[in-house]
Parts: structure tokens; sequence; C-alpha cells
């Protein structure tokens, strides 16, 4: 299942996609400020990222996954969830081209591979 490819538009179901777990730091941006996360994991629908505001359902936010070259790809807030003084940031991606779903997918084919 593609980025935002999910048949008749509908809300991109979490099981349609592998979530994998990482550690990376990405930078996203709701138009108003800019900030610089962690993410708790990765599909390709969407991100799931530790953040330190929160963020109202249907947010537009602009992220960057900062690799070589960065990754920049739409998404949007679809839920959140207060953890201590954290939040659980779900972020489905939105409008992706090809060249960004390749890219994401490459991204998690690399952490599925390192060598710990």
């Amino acid at each position: 299942m593609l980025c935002s490819e999910t048949p008749n538009k509908q809300r991109l179901d979490k099981r349609l996609c592998e979530r994998i777990e990482t550690d990376l730091e990405i930078c996203y941006s709701d138009g108003k400020r800019f900030y610089i996360e962690n993410l708790i994991d990765i599909s390709e629908g969407g991100i799931l990222v530790t953040g330190s505001k929160n963020l109202d359902e249907g947010t537009r936010l602009i992220i960057t996954i900062p690799l070589d070259p960065p990754i920049k790809i739409i998404g949007s807030c679809r839920w959140t969830q207060k953890k201590g003084i954290k939040h659980i940031i779900g972020i489905q991606f939105a409008d992706c081209t090809r060249k960004q779903q390749d890219r994401i997918r490459e991204l998690i084919s690399s952490i599925l591979w390192d060598p710990v």
C-alpha cells in the first residue's frame, strides 16, 4: 500500500502498512513553528513521532527526514496522545510523489537491513 493510495480514498488503516521501529530525528513545521523530534516508527503510510507540543487533528505538516538528500513530504496529524510531558503523534503522509514513495521505501529497507 503506497502513501495515500487507499481504497476509495478512505482513511489509511495502520494495519495496511507494516510499521518499522526507529529512533531517527526528524524536522517538521506546522507553518507557524519548526520542530525537531524523534521518530518512534515509520511505514509507507506515515510516521509516529514523540513530540513536545500537542497538534490538532488534521494539522497539515511539512516533514523533513534529514538524509542525504533529505526526504521532504507533506503529512497531516491523524491523532495525538499525551504521555508524561510528551505527546505521541500519528502523522499520515499525503500527496506523495512516486519519488517520495521510493525514498520512504529505501529508508525502511535500510532500517530493516542495517546491521546492529
